[in-house]
């Protein structure tokens, strides 16, 4: 959660992709890399459900194509830029 956090709140991607997360934190050992794409994806799918975040998928996939910032963020940074 902490790097799609990170990536987007720098404000230089508007969206950003599952294969930028995961080029992030390269795997160290053989099989780390399955581990990681699973923490990733679950992180992913709870910063949706609570509105964090919002996916834009493949249709007919599961393949995430766009991560970017959902209507709770949006709100969020809207409050702290008039403050």
């Amino acid at each position: 959660m902490i790097k799609i956090w990170r990536l987007l709140s720098s404000g230089t991607p508007q969206s950003i992709t599952f294969e930028q997360l995961l080029a992030e934190n390269p795997a160290e050992y053989p099989g780390h890399r399955r581990i990681i794409v699973a923490k990733c994806f679950m992180s992913v799918i709870k910063l949706k459900h609570y509105g964090f975040i919002e996916i834009s998928k493949v249709p007919g996939t599961t393949h995430i194509q766009n991560i970017s910032l959902g209507p709770r963020m949006i709100a969020q940074f809207a409050a702290n830029s008039t403050v």
